[in-house]
């Protein structure tokens, strides 16, 4: 379905792209652009979502020991058998 002229200059000064603007309904300029307002305020989130957790961080105590020792890595390759 292709946005009409009508629908393209209600929603495209808002923000819309045109396939955002062909789910538009009204049979003015003004309820287009209505509809246009309303579709922003449904599909814009109102709190941002939490941030992602990023690998690499600082390693904690069970990695890095107090004296830089890596015991915890040490454990690790006892446990597993990579010794």
């Amino acid at each position: 379905m292709e946005a009409t002229p009508e629908q393209l200059a209600a929603g495209e000064p808002k923000g819309l792209t045109p396939t955002m603007c062909a789910r538009l309904r009204g049979e003015t300029p003004e309820e287009l652009s209505a509809d246009a307002d309303a579709f922003l305020t449904e599909w814009t989130p109102t709190e941002l979502p939490a941030p992602a957790h990023l690998s690499g961080g600082p390693r904690g105590p069970d990695v890095v020991g107090p004296a830089g020792t890596n015991r915890g890595a040490l454990r690790y390759r006892a446990k597993h058998g990579k010794d």
